[in-house]
């Protein structure tokens, strides 16, 4: 009797938190902006004439790896390609099986690399900076997100992206 009642009174203690307030869902398929807006630190002379800076987080479809552009602009209108596929200044660091977004808490101080694989039902943290002059640029900006699902292909059944979660900035 001792062990039904017991039994009877466990309860699911799975540690969700909810998502925060202002939480995206959106396909990593398609970048991310992370951050666009006015340089925080002057450029070295040859991009002296590009003030504006743009930083997107993206995904590698065919390696299921992370990767990061930047964007300059003149005016913050007309941002050129850069650098398509420019690490510099943007790293960012799995921090292992999560609940879901909410339950990225923490901003490690290591661990972060330009390229992460991605794993369904991990929580991820992004850092960066709002600059390309990122020897100059000691400021870290940071993002979270959290792979919740794959979406994949109806004819071929291949991961073409990752449903995550994603909160900027964090």
């Amino acid at each position: 009797m001792t062990i039904v009642l017991f039994s009877s009174c466990e309860k699911d203690n799975d540690n969700t938190v909810a998502d925060p307030s202002g939480t995206i869902t959106t396909n990593l398929a398609s970048p991310i902006l992370l951050y666009e807006g006015m340089a925080t630190v002057p450029y070295v002379t040859q991009y002296q004439t590009y003030p504006y800076i743009q930083r997107y987080l993206g995904m590698d479809n065919s390696t299921l790896t992370t990767w990061f552009q930047v964007k300059l602009a003149t005016d913050g209108v007309g941002y050129i390609n850069w650098d398509v596929e420019s690490s510099e200044g943007s790293e960012v660091a799995n921090i292992g099986t999560m609940k879901g977004l909410g339950n990225v808490t923490v901003k490690p101080s290591n661990g972060y690399t330009t390229n992460c694989s991605l794993e369904k039902g991990h929580g991820y943290v992004v850092r960066y900076k709002k600059s390309y002059s990122t020897s100059s640029d000691t400021t870290f900006y940071y993002a979270r997100f959290y792979v919740v699902d794959w979406y994949t292909s109806s004819t071929t059944g291949g991961i073409i992206g990752a449903k995550i979660t994603y909160q900027s900035p964090f």
